[in-house]
C-alpha cells in the first residue's frame, strides 16, 4: 500500500507542470509578435539578380525573388559586359544566376540559400 505523501508529491508536480505549459502557452504568442515586429519588411531587401534571357535557373531565381517582394534589380549579362565582369568578381566564377543579396552572394539557383540570406537580411 502506497502512503498518500508519494500522491501529494506527483500532485504537486502535475500543478507545476500544467503552470509551465500555461506560462508558456501565454508567452509565446507575445514572443513571436515582438520577433515580427523586429524584421524587416522583405520590400526593404536589396537584391541583384545577374542573368542571361536563357537561363533556366535564372528564371527560377526571378520567380523565388519576386514571390518574396523584394527590391529586385536584374543585369542581362549577355547585353552588359561591364555587369558581367562586375557578376564574376563577386562571385569568383563565370556563369549565371549570380544573386547579390546586401552583399551575401548566391553562384547558381539554391533556393535554400536565397530564402535563408533574405530572411537573414530581415532580422539583422
Amino acid at each position: 500500500m502506497r502512503d498518500n505523501c508519494d500522491i501529494g508529491k506527483f500532485r504537486t508536480k502535475g500543478k507545476v507542470f500544467v503552470l509551465i505549459i500555461f506560462i508558456f502557452a501565454a508567452i509565446t504568442p507575445i514572443w513571436n509578435a515582438r520577433q515580427a515586429e523586429a524584421a524587416r519588411p522583405y520590400s526593404e531587401i536589396k537584391v541583384i539578380l545577374y542573368m542571361t534571357d536563357w537561363c533556366y535557373n535564372c528564371m527560377h531565381a526571378r520567380e523565388q525573388l519576386k514571390s518574396l517582394g523584394v527590391q529586385l534589380v536584374e543585369y542581362n549579362v549577355e547585353k552588359d559586359k561591364d555587369k558581367e565582369w562586375e557578376s564574376i568578381e563577386k562571385s569568383g566564377r563565370r556563369g549565371v544566376p549570380v544573386i547579390d543579396i546586401e552583399g551575401i552572394i548566391i553562384p547558381g539557383y539554391i533556393p535554400e540559400r536565397i530564402t535563408g540570406a533574405v530572411e537573414m537580411k530581415r532580422n539583422q
